[in-house]
């Protein structure tokens, strides 16, 4: 008979540890008891609110953040005007009207 080997998968969740004085166990447990949770319902709930408060700095940061790889076309700094962009159709369009009036003909 063989015997089946058990599926590896990810771990969804990580192993955190705190360390509280006497008083902050106290306090925290007495805060638990108003919410009428256990702490750590508590501190998850606290920690979930922390982090959605802070999501909008996090994506603020994350756009600002420019890979060392990345190729920087205007390294001078003292430049503040973008490039004028231009539409090829409207450069040549001389070019085009001139091949259509001669098709035409």
């Amino acid at each position: 008979m063989t015997v089946k080997k058990k599926k590896s998968h990810k771990n969804k969740f990580h192993k955190l540890t705190f360390k509280f004085s006497k008083r902050e166990f106290e306090v925290l447990g007495k805060c638990a008891q108003l919410e009428s949770t256990t702490i750590n319902k508590f501190i998850k709930r606290n920690i979930r609110n922390g982090i959605d408060e802070m999501m909008p700095r996090l994506k603020t940061w994350f756009d600002q953040l420019q890979p060392e790889n990345q190729l920087n076309l205007f390294e001078d700094e003292n430049i503040t005007e973008k490039p004028v962009q231009t539409s090829m159709v409207e450069e040549y369009s001389n070019f085009y009207s001139n091949e259509n009036n001669k098709n035409q003909e």
